[in-house]
């Protein structure tokens, strides 16, 4: 009830299994290849430190990849490493530089981030509200419109029109807030 959707379609949807998406794969497996080499003792030296690995071999990089990853490739993997500067190639041996894993951040990455928290943030803030609010016309807007019988062959050009209206309403709405400013505030 709280969804709006019915018990025949929410049992559809819990029965799907989703997986992974392609860069939480990556993350996930590389994250594991580093976990394991840090904390398996085969793959440390006389001090217990991650040691270098020889590419190939019984004790290897290729055998932690095949060992931790979940079947990741050991190229994938070490390239992955390699690109975030978690690991380096020294003469045939890749060697750990840091037990984590952290990608590249870039402005736009940091700017979306906020984006969906700010965005979630008001969501969240307009659902208590308007579920808690008695007065109708005292609720915020909030509107959502589905429409699942848009054929796979015109999704393209459902999306055109969503971004293309959408975009038309909000510079609307936009140049009629600016001349209700004043300022003062």
């Amino acid at each position: 009830m709280l969804t709006g959707l019915s018990r025949v379609e929410i049992d559809r949807m819990l029965k799907i299994e989703k997986p992974l998406e392609v860069t939480e794969q990556k993350w996930n497996r590389a994250t594991k290849v580093l976990s394991g080499w840090s904390n398996d003792k085969d793959y440390h030296d006389n001090e217990g430190n991650p040691k270098q690995l020889p590419l190939t071999g019984k004790v290897s990089f290729t055998s932690l990849v095949e060992k931790y990853s979940g079947g990741a490739t050991m190229r994938s993997v070490l390239d992955d490493l390699v690109h975030v500067k978690s690991a380096v190639i020294v003469e045939n041996k890749v060697k750990m530089l840091r037990r984590d894993y952290i990608g590249e951040v870039s402005e736009q990455k940091l700017f979306n981030i906020d984006m969906y928290g700010f965005s979630t943030g008001e969501l969240l803030n307009t659902l208590v509200f308007n579920d808690e609010e008695t007065n109708n016309i005292q609720k915020r807007y909030q509107k959502l419109v589905i429409n699942r019988n848009i054929p796979n062959n015109k999704v393209k050009e459902a999306k055109t029109i969503i971004y293309k209206e959408t975009d038309k309403l909000l510079i609307q709405i936009d140049e009629k807030l600016a001349s209700l400013q004043n300022d003062t505030n």
